[in-house]
């Protein structure tokens, strides 16, 4: 399912947390990877003939690409980062808006998976814009997959809601946890209403096991929960519990983030959870 996968750089060992499970997957998967950097156009300061002047955003752009060009060969330089050792790489040095440069590159590329990393729980992103992470989850033509922390992604809980919609997750959820994981655990949380009606909670679980059968992957263990509870609430203490690495969501696509398959469950999840996400954007065909 992945075959091009897109990993924005901005020169941070934080930024690049998300190389590991991207290369990862590039192994699973036989992908390419292609690494962006977009140069900043922001005031420096430099030395001028032994004193410290200043260089303007339209100025220090050309300062800025230079840097970044420097920093992506030394990245690939033999020997420095050997887990990109036999994974096809492509760089790309590319001005504009941060976010904007990350969808359009993704489009253009026809990327199958932006892998983003963040700064956990204190917001999604450390980007030059703050709100980089969330543009480009409201627009990413392709699941995006953002990494909070270092450690390894192999615990995945998938949840659903009973809709087309959101079983869109389920393909890419289960590809990832395939090339990274050990355990999947599709996740479905009924209200109050449908959890009073034995014959819905019976579908739920029947459907829940179909899912598991039609897209179960050999050496990966997967499960089926039917909760009932408050939906966000359920969701962030079920990940806690279980220990889940990664949450798999999938948006509604209209709006952006504020309009969910789950209302405003997924942007609570987001706002809430301490683990990393993989959050999908259905195909504009499936919005009509």
């Amino acid at each position: 399912m992945f075959h091009r996968i897109l990993v924005p750089l901005d020169g941070s060992p934080l930024a690049e947390a998300a190389l590991a499970p991207a290369l990862a997957v590039a192994r699973h998967t036989q992908a390419e990877v292609w690494l962006l950097r977009v140069p900043a156009a922001e005031r420096i300061f430099v030395p001028l003939a032994g004193t410290e002047g200043v260089l303007w955003p339209d100025q220090s752009l050309g300062v800025s690409r230079k840097e970044a060009k420097q920093y992506l060969d030394n990245l690939l330089k033999p020997g420095l980062h050997p887990e990109l050792a036999g994974v096809p790489i492509h760089t790309a040095i590319v001005d504009g808006d941060v976010a904007s440069v990350i969808v359009d590159t993704a489009a253009a590329e026809g990327v199958d998976l932006i892998g983003m990393s963040t700064h956990g729980r204190s917001g999604l992103t450390r980007w030059m814009l703050g709100s980089t992470a969330e543009k480009v989850l409201s627009a990413a033509p392709c699941p995006v997959l953002i990494r909070r922390g270092q450690q390894p992604l192999r615990r995945f809980l998938i949840t659903l809601d009973g809709s087309p919609l959101a079983e869109r997750a389920l393909a890419p959820g289960f590809a990832l946890a395939a090339a990274l994981g050990e355990q999947v655990t599709l996740l479905r949380v009924l209200d109050d209403h449908g959890a009073s009606d034995p014959a819905a909670r019976q579908a739920a679980e029947a459907d829940l096991w179909r899912q598991a059968q039609a897209h179960a992957v050999a050496g990966l263990e997967v499960r089926t929960e039917v909760l009932v509870g408050p939906a966000a609430e359920t969701i962030i203490t079920r990940l806690g519990a279980l220990g889940a690495d990664v949450a798999v969501m999938a948006t509604h696509g209209r709006t952006g983030l504020r309009r969910w398959i789950y209302g405003s469950v997924t942007e609570k999840v987001l706002d809430s959870a301490h683990c990393s996400l993989l959050v999908v954007r259905p195909a504009a065909h499936d919005l009509k």
